[in-house]
């Protein structure tokens, strides 16, 4: 039953189809009908094979969808990234985001730094007071506090240098033009880390490595006779040599490595597991193992008279070290154990801040797609098909001779014609034809029942619709072909040639963005130093500082020199030609070091730069990196001087000073005078005036003697080193002040190595070969001291070609310029087209509704006088009730009735559907971008004022900017007075006898180190000085990264805070490196030219007759507190400092300290004592000076410091000496540096009339279209089943 009502239904649906006409118009008539049909079949099945065709095609293709999301959340994004990970971009609206605001850390340093081992309990446990003699190296316990003590040292410096790697790396800021997922994020967080971790570690082993190459260049004492030892000379004085071991002099700056070893209760020497010991601590400590710490046993052995119950080191809490690990690898690592690096995805994610996400991802099978594409191909595809449909029935007719041209046939008889008659007869008909049709055309023909006076009427709309549309046309067609505009070029991937020609053209407009906005220094700047060739020359090769080595002082022959003034060149060449080496690697490490930090800087821009600017901008980066790696280098020489001279320890170069013997068998050292030569000649020199190293101003040199033949010269002059080398108070003095001009005589290296031949004879002299004189050079016959200023630098070398290299990496995806032209012929066509489209439409809707509105005024106007005046009412009643949509031919009652029930259910659809579609426009939420041009800051402000928004995004055109643009001022607004006033010098050295003999001071009076107080002050200030400005300087050269104009309280509390933080890192550097050098001076127990740490004590006569001398350690003792110290367990230990006259008499200094070197002397005390005008006084008294009344205004003035009076000089080296900072930021700098043109703000609405309308007048055409093509057949349906139901419940009810 069901299968036959299914049968049924199909036949019915078949012959319904069969008997469909679509192209039937008010001219078809009974000879055209099956033509009609044809074409109706056609349509029919062209349309619906088409549409499957679409279908399947869409519902297979790969189709890329682009998704955009509004602020999404944390939570949300997290999601997008899992899973469109390769498309997802989400804009950060903040470039440069700060990684303190998101990144945390937790370090563990190695177990020893927090040991006990580096306290000071422990170093009072294991200090043995044992008096030290050249035999004491023997056992490593005697000088095992000084190893624990470096380690201590190391531990600090490792804190320090973390802190500084910290505060630099919380400063930077991470580039995150869109927001990256936890693992890039992560990635760069570790990268740029590590490389503040690395810098950090670079510049600590550097200067490590520097100072300790200087102190074995200068040949410094030390206090434990690990380097040089003392020994009475035949002549009577007391003089120092190199300790030598297998073969291996102290001499060598690399040192003289060897196990260390103790002595047991049985005397026999025992190797500590691990441990190494050197001329120096320093070098011991770093090639030494903990390893012995770690185990009991050799624990016990080492320190047998120590308790048992000392907790020993754990070696399972290594995580990165080993037990074999060497503290110098511990210090390559900064001594950290572990690392955790905290990264809070959430807190970087709320600072990047998306203002939306885009992604997009590829599928088949996409309903709305294909309904979609569907929708959009059948209103073309039905008006294609139809147009055709029936120019194909037509062919298919003619085909089968069933249709002949009935426009021809009565004219012609195609039997009895030739084919050149019929196709003339066509011609000649063709224009009455076309005639015919002209004037018989209708476009808007209704398919209702129609009087001539309707046809009329929509031929006149035809004719009217027909001019608008010409004059229309021609008026836009020639605005559009016509007329010039500024238009938009785009070129994709443009190459460097392209680039370069496009600038030329349109440098006003053009814009290339950059695909990669931040790129390496070392993809397009490439800056090679080419050092002085002194750096690759003999003069500093392995062989020859190694022959150099072999000279002991002890075996070299005596000489007879009766000219005053002059020394043996040998005890100080090899620290000449030492220092000079040591001076190249220190330029050499310091331009490597640079050059890695400078690779790696990113340079920031978001466009290709103009290849001028962009010139101007790396040749200004390439000279700021040049004097910055020249400036750093210069600070590095003045930490030396600060160490070296004004430091003034005991040197083994015997020279400039003179050690002897007391009764009580100590040794005293003095400072005699000598004279100072001024001219020379070939039979005399003059000498005008004497100098001693007492003056801390160190312009006293001796004249070094060269000796030929194995015998003196004979004869004055000597011909040789006269006017080129000097002998200083120390050897880095001679050094600096010497000329470099005999380096390029080849006379003065066969002196020189004549003179080593003579006392080394198991060896034969290198050949050893002078400068190359064809080899330019800036620097001519000039002090070696502007050599070391300019870091032994000939020239710098950058690539010239790094514009390409730069464009490469930039690698722009397109670029844009605007040009004034016509528009493209085939997009004018198009444009032409589109327009003529909608003017088609717009026509086709205005007539005829105008045309009835025109027509009906004029029928109303007619017919006024026979109206009844409430027939208006009744008319629209009427009208309403009679409304019929779907009117046809058929005029009977059932048809009519049909078409009503169509129209009403239409009607209802359509508004129903219309409403529902509205009120979702209406209610949905939109969001609308809205654009402000700007022009200035105050259009800026009040724009802020007006939106009252906190999401106004106004892009800057350029993202990086350098600080130097809009700090117009950052500088120290003031120093502590001892840095800016000479009142410290003037009280301790106005009205003084500058011609007192100091020989019997003793060498802890104020007296004697007084000049080096001052000049330690001065020297430490400048050296404060310097590094400021050159912090400063490197901080303006510094970009601000910022992809968003800010507003003015905003972005000045950002610039307070960044230049805040430059403020508190600027000392952390020399801080760092100020306790550097305290902690080698502890550590190698550097000897005091002061006596201050060490007492010398002769003992007795070795078989050799030479003394035999021994070293101890001073002990103060502080009688206010009632305690004392050992300067070898405590480098703080100290005593108050006193002035001793002539009669023994002695007067404390308020606030002054004398401690183990005069660097802690110095940095211990502090400046109370000049604040007063009563201590000034007494001090003044003490030293035999006359006090004046002016003296009273060189006070220091407490009111003028933020510090306490009783501060210590450490406190203020510090701080550097600042009082106070001051700094001016402009906004309008900033403001023009970003040079944003225009704002954007986003807000968002739910309801938007013009929006309504907008949807309704996209909609109600399409919407109308479907449900006046559906109802019929729902109709249809609804009747056939309200039919069969009826009926069957009809024959229920007959059969019951």
């Amino acid at each position: 039953m069901a299968f036959q009502t299914v049968s049924n239904l199909v036949k019915k649906f078949w012959q319904s189809f069969l008997q469909l006409n679509l192209f039937k118009n008010s001219l078809s008539t009974d000879g055209t009908l099956l033509k009609e049909q044809i074409a109706t079949r056609i349509y029919v099945y062209s349309l619906i094979i088409s549409l499957i065709s679409i279908t399947t095609i869409t519902l297979f293709m790969f189709r890329t969808i682009e998704q955009t999301e509004s602020k999404p959340s944390h939570t949300r994004f997290l999601q997008l990234a899992n899973a469109y990970s390769n498309t997802l971009n989400c804009p950060c609206s903040k470039y440069a985001i700060n990684y303190q605001t998101f990144v945390t850390t937790q370090v563990r340093f190695h177990e020893v730094c927090s040991s006990q081992f580096i306290e000071q309990n422990w170093f009072d446990m294991i200090f043995t007071n044992t008096n030290i003699s050249i035999h004491s190296i023997d056992d490593f316990r005697v000088t095992l506090i000084f190893f624990w003590q470096t380690i201590a040292g190391l531990c600090n410096a490792s804190r320090k240098s973390w802190d500084d790697t910290l505060a630099n790396f919380n400063a930077s800021r991470i580039l995150s033009s869109t927001a990256f997922n936890e693992e890039t994020l992560q990635f760069h967080v570790q990268t740029t880390l590590k490389n503040q971790k690395e810098l950090s570690q670079m510049t600590m082993n550097r200067n490590l490595l520097i100072i300790h190459r200087m102190i074995s260049g200068n040949q410094i004492l030390s206090g434990l006779q690990t380097n040089y030892y003392f020994f009475s000379h035949p002549s009577g004085s007391v003089q120092t040599a190199p300790r030598i071991f297998d073969n291996c002099s102290c001499l060598n700056i690399e040192g003289c490595p060897r196990s260390a070893t103790f002595i047991n209760d049985d005397d026999d020497s025992i190797a500590i597991p691990g441990m190494i010991i050197d001329c120096l601590i320093i070098d011991a400590t770093l090639s030494s193992t903990l390893e012995c710490y770690y185990n009991q046993t050799c624990f016990s052995l080492l320190h047998s008279s120590l308790p048992r119950n000392i907790q020993l080191l754990s070696n399972t809490s290594f995580k990165y070290f080993s037990l074999n690990s060497t503290i110098k690898m511990l210090l390559n690592e900064l001594m950290i154990e572990e690392l955790i690096i905290n990264t809070y995805f959430d807190l970087y994610y709320s600072q990047c801040n998306p203002k939306h996400c885009s992604y997009s991802y590829t599928r088949r099978f996409h309903i709305i797609f294909v309904f979609t594409t569907i929708i959009g191909v059948f209103g073309g595809l039905s008006f294609g098909t139809k147009l055709l449909a029936p120019l194909i029935a037509v062919i298919i007719l003619r085909r089968k001779n069933h249709v002949l041209p009935t426009t021809i046939a009565s004219q012609i008889e195609p039997q009895r014609q030739t084919r050149g008659r019929i196709v003339w007869l066509r011609i000649r008909s063709l224009p009455p034809y076309i005639k015919v049709q002209v004037l018989s055309l209708n476009l808007f023909e209704s398919s209702a029942p129609r009087n001539p006076h309707h046809i009329y009427r929509e031929r006149l709309f035809t004719r009217i619709f027909i001019l608008l549309m010409i004059i229309s046309s021609i008026a836009v067609g020639l605005y559009i072909f016509v007329s010039e505009e500024n238009q938009l070029i785009i070129v994709e991937h443009p190459s460097l040639p392209i680039y370069l020609q496009l600038y030329d053209d349109h440098s006003i407009t053009l814009q290339c963005p950059c695909s990669q906005i931040s790129i390496p220094y070392k993809s397009f700047l490439n800056v090679t130093f080419i050092l002085h060739q002194v750096c690759s020359s003999d003069l500093i090769s392995a062989e020859w500082l190694n022959y150099l080595t072999r000279l002991d002082s002890k075996f070299m022959p005596e000489i007879d020199n009766d000219l005053e003034g002059t020394r043996d060149f040998r005890i100080i060449g090899s620290s000449y030609f030492q220092l000079l080496s040591t001076f190249c690697s220190m330029a050499r490490m310091n331009i490597d070091d640079a050059q890695h930090n400078f690779i790696n800087t990113q340079f920031i821009n978001a466009d290709v730069l103009p290849p001028s600017v962009f010139l101007q901008k790396t040749q200004a980066i390439i000279d700021l990196f040049i004097n910055t790696t020249r400036d750093n280098f210069a600070r590095t020489i003045d930490w030396v001087n600060i160490m070296f001279h004004t430091s003034q320890f005991l040197n083994g170069a015997n020279v400039i000073l003179e050690i002897t013997e007391t009764n009580d068998n100590q040794l005293d050292i003095i400072f005699p005078t000598y004279p100072t030569y001024s001219s020379f000649s070939e039979n005399e020199i003059t000498a005008e005036g004497a100098c001693s190293c007492i003056s801390a101003d160190g312009q006293c040199h001796l004249i070094p003697l060269l000796y030929l033949n194995e015998s003196y010269l004979g004869q004055f002059p000597p011909k040789i080193l006269f006017e080129i080398i000097k002998i200083g108070c120390t050897p880095l003095d001679g050094f600096r002040k010497s000329k470099i001009g005999w380096w390029y005589n080849i006379t003065y290296f066969q002196y020189i190595k004549e003179t080593y031949s003579i006392a080394i004879k198991s060896q034969s002299t290198p050949n050893i070969k002078a400068l190359n004189t064809s080899i330019l050079s800036r620097f001519n016959d000039v002090i070696t001291d502007n050599l070391i200023q300019e870091m032994f630098s000939e020239i710098t070398i950058n690539n010239d070609t790094n514009f390409e290299q730069f464009y490469n990496k930039c690698a722009p995806i397109t670029c844009t310029y605007l040009k004034l032209q016509r528009r493209n012929l085939l997009a004018s066509l198009f444009l032409l087209i589109a327009i003529c489209g909608g003017l088609n439409k717009g026509f086709r809707l205005i007539l005829p509704l105008f045309g009835k509105l025109f027509f009906s005024c004029i029928n109303w106007w007619k017919e006024r006088h026979r109206r009844r005046d409430n027939s208006i009412f009744l008319n629209i009643y009427q009208s309403i009730k009679t409304l019929n949509l779907f009117t046809t031919e058929s005029t009977d009652e059932r048809s009519i009735h049909q078409q009503l029930i169509y129209t009403r259910t239409y009607l209802i659809l359509y508004f129903t559907s219309l409403s529902i579609l509205l009120f979702y426009t209406a209610v949905v939420e939109r969001s609308i971008t809205k654009m402000h041009p700007i022009s200035s800051t105050m259009d800026y402000e009040q724009l802020l004022v007006d939106l009252q928004a906190d999401d106004i995004s106004c892009p800057c055109t350029r993202i990086s900017t350098p600080y130097s643009e809009f700090i117009s001022e950052l500088r120290v607004d003031k120093f502590h007075e001892v840095c800016t006033t000479d009142k410290i010098w003037i009280i301790l050295n106005s009205n003084l006898d500058d011609d007192k003999v100091t020989e019997f001071y003793t060498g802890r009076s104020f007296q004697l180190w007084k000049p080096f107080f001052t000049e330690f002050l001065a020297s430490l200030c400048s050296l404060s000085k310097d590094t400021i400005n050159n912090s400063i300087k490197s901080f303006l050269s510094s970009t601000l990264l910022t992809n968003q104009l800010q507003p003015s309280v905003q972005f000045i509390n950002e610039i307070n805070q960044t230049i805040n933080q430059f403020q508190q890192r600027v000392s952390i550097s020399f801080t760092q490196t100020l306790d550097l050098i305290r902690m080698i001076i502890q550590g190698n127990s550097l000897l005091g030219t002061f006596s201050s740490n060490w007492d010398i004590i002769k003992t007795e006569d070795d078989i050799e007759s030479n003394s035999l001398f021994i070293t101890k350690s001073v002990i103060y003792d502080d009688i206010k507190q009632n305690i004392s110290c050992s300067c070898s367990t405590l480098r703080t230990c100290s005593t108050p400092a006193e002035i001793i006259d002539e009669n023994d008499q002695s007067t404390i200094v308020q606030g002054l300290i004398f401690s183990c070197h005069l660097l802690e002397t110095i940095l211990l005390s502090s400046l109370s004592c000049f604040y007063s005008s009563t201590c000034v006084s007494d001090v003044r008294d003490a030293l035999d000076a006359i006090t004046s009344e002016h003296l009273r205004n060189e006070l220091l003035n407490d009111s003028l410091t933020r510090f306490n009076v009783n501060d210590t000089i450490e406190k203020l080296a510090y701080e550097m000496f600042i009082e106070s900072w001051i700094s001016n930021i402009s906004y309008d700098k900033f403001y023009n540096s970003c040079s944003s043109n225009y704002c954007t703000y986003t807000y968002y609405y739910q309801f938007n009339a013009l929006e309504l309308l907008t949807t309704f007048l996209s909609i109600f055409a399409g919407l109308s279209t479907v449900i006046r093509f559906l109802v019929p057949y729902l109709i249809t349906i609804l009747q056939y089943f309200k039919h069969r139901f009826c009926f069957r419940n009809v024959r229920i009810l007959s059969i019951h």
